[in-house]
């Protein structure tokens, strides 16, 4: 079944009764639609939806406290669909899955930039600095202060 879309299509114009022969050609149409819709990102490949596409919008809207409904809607799910999605590809729910990425972004500004802790809080959407260093403990297992000593030595 490695034929061309437009292959497929000459060949299946050329039979004039629904056959096997038919059969195996809407299959090779089949196929090859969906091979030409990956390759042209129409489809996207569900393994890639967190790093491709979810990890992206939420780099773009780091600063901002980013809602679920409003993923979802971006990304033209339902809610629940977008939960089953990031819980099934990352084995957590989307609002962990979310603080996670904010967290991880947070410890990469605090080794490489030389904004303070709470610039750092601020530019990941968090404006209640105490309310960043519980969430950065939890993630993590020490304060933002505590891992930034580690890299700053």
């Amino acid at each position: 079944m490695d034929k061309s879309f437009e292959d497929a299509l000459r060949d299946y114009d050329k039979v004039a009764i629904f056959s096997e022969k038919m059969y195996n050609n809407v299959l090779n149409i089949i196929d090859s639609f969906v091979l030409l819709s990956k390759h042209e990102k129409y489809i996207h490949i569900k393994n890639n939806f967190l790093a491709d596409q979810l990890d992206p919008y939420l780099l773009e809207n780091i600063e901002k406290k980013i809602n679920i409904d409003d993923v979802a809607k971006h990304f033209y799910f339902s809610t629940k669909q977008l939960e089953y999605s990031v819980k099934n590809l990352s084995g957590m729910s989307p609002r962990k899955y979310i603080t996670k990425f904010k967290m991880n972004i947070a410890k990469e500004k605090i080794i490489t930039t030389d904004l303070s802790l709470p610039e750092i809080a601020a530019s990941v959407g968090f404006d209640d600095y105490n309310y960043f260093i519980k969430v950065f403990k939890s993630f993590f297992q020490e304060t933002p202060l505590k891992y930034k000593q580690k890299f700053s030595s």
